[in-house]
């Protein structure tokens, strides 16, 4: 029998305004004024405001009458709570800067640690979560909404139908954990090198099955390693034999170091590259290119794309590749995405199965099932994807 409770749940929310938005255009995150200018020149938009609605539109659905929301002026909340009047919700006093800034996200946990709500909820990415950890002057559980460009620590859901999940247990059960809050540095990451460490340590409710798991990073050893080069070997004998005739897009990750190094040295390991006729057209490409490229430009050509899953999380899209956007995706026949990664490397990742979140319904829908994984040469897998 279901436990039932008449409990109103207070949670703070906040959205960092520009969480992710240079994550289409290979900045690799959005941290600091001048990487903010650059986005915005590029073209970029905001897309938490998005998320954070899309996530209210499921709660009210679900019901909303358990909750009392608590969120900072606009632009990070105020103005997506204005669309829900039957959602119960207080906007606190402070005042925020213009462009919003880390302070400021510091500064309303701290006012949500005063107004002591059971729960805090953010929108944003590995960034924002560092920001909400710096802001926390009590033992308060928080829960991260991914829509950052870098979403690798353990304080995230999978997605919006699971943080509704969690916060609909937690009302009854509010038991919770530690972990840890991960960053890395933007200005490293944009050279290709991938420096992970650890902020400090937050609660978290103790519901992990909807949690996403830590990033791991790929190990060495002599079996991988061989297994990787065998990989190489047989992806190489299949784009140059068979496929020279079409644009090849690889993702991002060392799994595919050796691979890219068979194009030559000028490359993008954390990045998005394209390759036609055995030469690289493309390096650390944005969405806008690749898809003029591949879908624009040499419209008769069908591309290929080659893509692995973040070791521990088994993310194929929607971490780490906003480049990859929904209207690429829709482009591309199932049979022309190319799931790369070693038998090590899929038992370690959470539940054994692969995971998309490209924030689009339709196509998160198309790519679930299951998929055939290259795990050696000529050797493939059968693994579940789900959304």
């Amino acid at each position: 029998m279901e436990k039932e409770t008449s409990k109103i749940l207070s949670i703070g929310l906040l959205i960092n305004p520009i969480a992710g938005m240079g994550g289409k255009y290979a900045l690799k995150g959005t941290d600091g004024v001048e990487t903010l200018e650059i986005a915005l020149k590029m073209g970029a938009t905001p897309i938490t405001p998005e998320r954070t609605k899309n996530f209210l539109l499921k709660l009210v659905e679900s019901g909303s009458e358990k909750f009392l929301f608590l969120t900072p002026p606009e632009p990070m909340g105020k103005q997506i709570f204005d669309d829900f009047p039957q959602i119960s919700s207080m906007v606190i006093d402070i005042t925020l800067n213009d462009p919003t800034n880390a302070s400021d996200t510091i500064k309303v946990v701290s006012a949500f640690c005063k107004q002591k709500v059971d729960l805090i909820l953010f929108v944003g990415g590995d960034g924002t979560s560092s920001d909400v950890l710096n802001g926390l002057t009590k033992q308060i559980p928080v829960i991260g909404i991914p829509s950052g460009v870098k979403t690798f620590g353990e304080v995230f859901s999978h997605n919006i139908e699971e943080t509704i999940s969690i916060i609909e247990e937690f009302i009854i059960e509010p038991t919770t954990h530690e972990v840890d809050i991960l960053d890395l540095d933007e200005d490293e990451y944009r050279k290709g090198n991938l420096t992970i460490k650890v902020e400090g340590r937050v609660l978290v409710p103790n519901y992990p099955e909807y949690f996403q798991q830590t990033k791991s990073p790929s190990l060495y050893t002599p079996d991988n390693e061989d297994t990787n080069r065998r990989m190489t070997d047989y992806l190489i004998e299949k784009i140059f034999n068979t496929e020279r005739n079409q644009p090849i897009i690889i993702g991002p990750g060392s799994t595919f170091k050796n691979l890219k190094l068979s194009f030559g040295n000028n490359h993008s390991l954390l990045g998005v590259d394209v390759y036609f006729h055995d030469k690289l057209v493309l390096k650390d490409a944005t969405e806008d290119q690749i898809y003029n490229y591949c879908f624009i430009e040499n419209l008769n050509f069908s591309p290929i794309l080659i893509v692995t899953p973040i070791g521990g999380q088994g993310y194929i899209f929607g971490r780490g590749n906003h480049q990859l956007s929904p209207r690429i995706l829709k482009k591309l026949l199932k049979e022309s995405i190319w799931i790369v990664a070693t038998k090590n490397k899929l038992k370690n990742i959470q539940g054994e199965v692969l995971r998309v979140d490209t924030r689009n319904e339709y196509v998160d829908t198309y790519l679930s099932g299951y998929t055939k994984v290259i795990t050696d040469r000529d050797e493939y897998m059968m693994i579940k994807i789900i959304h």
